[in-house]
C-alpha cells in the first residue's frame, strides 16, 4: 500500500512540472469548508459498522497548477468510536471494550481530475471525478466510559506498557497518516463546486483504540505502576467480566484471561473521512504563470 500510494505521488508531482512547463497554465487559487463524516475500523470494529460514524468537518486551501492537477492543504476534524457491547459476535462481546477518540487531522494532498479544464473556469466541465493521495499528522486520545466518568487510556498503560521491562512501549499520541481516496466535482454557480469525496487514512499505528495485543500477564501489575489511577487501569484494562464475575467460566469469557489475546497486533487501524467541500473559486487572487 505504501509503494502504491508513493508512486501516484511521484507520478502527480512529475505530472505537475511537465504539463506546467508546456501550456504555461495561470494556477488557481480555491478554498472552502468541508462537512462530513468519520469512521473507525481496527479491533473493536473491522467492517464500518454505520452505529459508529460520527460527525466530522474542516476545510480546504487548494491551488490547481494544471488542467489535471491541484495540491492542497486539508485540516478535518471529528471523532471516532466503537464498542464490543453493539457487536453480534459472542467473543466480541465477551471482550466488552469500547472507546471513543477526538481526531485533529492535517494533510498535504494531491488530486487529480480525471476532465481536464484548459479554457477559463467558469466553461469546466459540470462534473468532473477525481482522485487524491498525501501524507498527513494527525493526534488522536482514546478514551473509555467507567462509573459515570471518561478516562485517557493511554496513560493507564491497559496492556501493560507503563511496567518496567515490558517489550510494549506506550504510543505516541501524534502519528503520521497516509490520506487517500476518490470524489466527485459537482459545478453549481461559475465559481463554486461542491466535492464530494470519500477517504480513507492508511496508519501507522494499532493503538486507535487502545486495543493491540494481548492481556498483560499479571494485571495487578497495571494498577501497580498506573500511579493514583492504578485501580482504573486495572478495570479498564480487562472488562470482559464487569458485574458479572462468574462469567468468565463460559467458553467465550475465557478467551479474556491474563496472557491470552485482546487484539489484532498483525493489523493496523483505519480511519475514514467522507465529506462534501464547498470549493470557492478566489478569481481576484493572482498567480504567475508557469514557464
Amino acid at each position: 500500500m505504501k509503494k502504491i500510494v508513493l508512486g501516484l505521488i511521484l507520478t502527480m508531482l512529475l505530472n505537475i512540472q511537465a504539463n506546467a512547463q508546456r501550456s504555461g497554465f495561470k494556477p488557481r487559487v480555491f478554498i472552502g469548508p468541508t462537512l462530513g463524516a468519520m469512521n473507525y475500523i481496527g479491533d473493536l470494529d473491522d467492517d464500518f459498522y454505520p452505529k459508529f460514524t460520527k460527525l466530522g468537518g474542516g476545510g480546504e486551501f487548494r491551488v490547481q497548477f494544471n488542467s489535471h492537477i491541484s495540491a492542497r492543504a486539508f485540516a478535518a476534524f471529528g471523532r471516532i468510536g466503537a464498542s464490543d457491547a453493539k457487536n453480534t459476535d459472542k467473543v466480541r462481546k465477551a471482550r466488552n471494550l469500547s472507546f471513543r477518540s477526538n481526531i485533529f487531522e492535517f494533510s498535504g494532498q494531491l488530486m487529480y481530475d480525471f476532465f481536464a479544464s484548459t479554457r477559463k473556469y467558469r466553461y469546466r466541465p459540470m462534473y468532473n471525478p477525481f482522485v487524491f493521495a498525501g501524507v498527513g499528522v494527525f493526534t488522536y486520545n482514546p478514551k473509555a466510559k467507567y462509573q459515570g466518568k471518561w478516562y485517557d487510556l493511554q496513560p493507564l498503560g491497559t496492556e501493560g506498557q507503563n511496567i518496567p521491562g515490558s517489550k510494549i512501549k506506550p504510543y505516541s499520541l501524534t502519528q503520521v497518516c497516509i490520506p487517500f481516496g476518490a470524489g466527485l466535482r459537482v459545478k453549481i454557480k461559475p465559481n463554486i463546486d461542491l466535492n464530494f469525496e470519500l477517504g480513507f487514512r492508511y496508519l501507522f499505528t494499532d493503538y486507535l483504540d487502545d486495543v493491540s495485543t494481548k492481556e498483560a500477564a499479571d494485571p495487578y501489575l497495571i494498577k501497580q505502576y498506573a500511579g493514583a489511577n492504578g485501580d482504573i487501569a486495572f478495570a479498564l484494562a480487562n472488562r470482559a467480566n464487569e458485574g458479572s464475575p462468574n462469567q468468565l467460566i463460559s467458553e467465550e469469557y475465557s478467551w479474556f484471561t491474563t496472557g491470552q489475546q485482546r487484539g489484532d497486533p498483525t493489523d493496523r487501524d483505519w480511519y475514514s473521512y467522507t465529506g462534501v467541500t464547498l470549493s470557492y473559486y478566489l478569481d481576484w487572487v493572482r498567480c504567475p504563470k508557469f514557464k
